[in-house]
């Protein structure tokens, strides 16, 4: 069985640094696939990815990071480009590209039938555009074993709010682990307190909310524990990939403890340990420009 597989978008993010803009491989979930293949898990990606060279680029770095690559369709459509600007108080800026892109345009048939894996893990603009939106969907529907999703809120990239929610509770109640920064729950409920945001995702079937606050640290929940994790102090270089990277630090910890769609191993002392795991990788991802995951010697040495 494989162990981690990851799927979404696969695209170039675009820094911005001082008169140029300098790419790196990129997307929330390919960003998630690199850091668990740096952390030593064992990890495939599913995707589309273009023939174009960003697309032969992309498709090399994850190689080069150990990520199996046997579930990727290509096509000659382009690659997905994302421009980022950062700020310092407030979460980057983009501007992305990609109409009509080989992410974009996924269909059913470009998909491989459903994978067996112990953990399979969703997120972010692929479910914010069509076709892609309604492909991965209804391939997530499908799987029978545990899955964490990672909405990622692109709010530029959201033409209609309420067909958005839509999609999002529907997909909850499929769901296992649920990763939100702040900013997200902000805009998925922002007239909701965050203990009733909690209640209503266990009630459909959520076991597990992690949140991160960038410099206020993370919180990991269940129904029985809460855990805190204050930010790991670092000279911050920008802080893309930074969310991806800890949710690939907090699953390479807890997939030893999924059973199935459940946990067959999960106390407070597993949690603190993904968590603490989760931040520091987040930490030492944000000393390089651009999504730049960690080593699992470099998280290590920082545990």
């Amino acid at each position: 069985m494989n162990r981690i597989i990851c799927y979404g978008e696969s695209l170039i993010d675009f820094t911005h640094d001082g008169q140029a803009f300098t790419p790196h491989p990129g997307g929330s979930p390919y960003n998630v696939a690199i850091a668990l293949g740096r952390l030593g898990s064992r990890v495939d990606y599913c995707t589309q990815l273009s023939t174009d060279m960003f697309g032969n680029l992309l498709l090399q770095h994850l190689e080069l990071n150990h990520v199996g690559t046997k579930a990727i369709s290509r096509s000659p459509a382009p690659t997905t480009l994302a421009f980022v600007l950062t700020h310092p108080d407030t979460e980057p800026e983009y501007a992305f590209y990609s109409r009509q892109a080989a992410d974009v345009i996924i269909q059913p048939e470009d998909l491989p039938a459903p994978i067996d894996a112990k953990l399979h893990h969703f997120g972010s603009i692929s479910f914010m555009q069509e076709p892609c939106g309604t492909t991965w969907e209804n391939y997530l529907t499908q799987l029978n074993g545990f899955i964490s999703f990672d909405p990622n809120i692109r709010p530029s990239l959201i033409p209609d709010r309420q067909a958005y929610l839509d999609r999002f509770n529907r997909i909850i109640g499929k769901i296992q682990l649920l990763r939100l920064s702040l900013s997200d729950l902000q805009w998925l409920a922002p007239d909701e307190g965050v203990e009733h945001f909690l209640s209503r995702m266990f009630a459909q079937g959520v076991l597990m909310v992690a949140i991160t606050g960038g410099s206020d640290g993370a919180w990991v929940y269940t129904k029985e524990s809460k855990i805190y994790q204050p930010v790991t102090s670092v000279e911050v270089a920008d802080t893309i990939g930074a969310g991806d990277t800890f949710t690939a630090g907090l699953l390479s910890v807890l997939v030893d403890g999924i059973d199935g769609k459940t946990w067959a191993k999960l106390n407070d002392n597993m949690l603190s340990q993904a968590l603490k795991t989760g931040s520091i990788a987040a930490a030492l991802n944000c000393c390089n420009k651009g999504a730049n995951p960690p080593t699992a010697d470099e998280v290590n040495k920082m545990m």
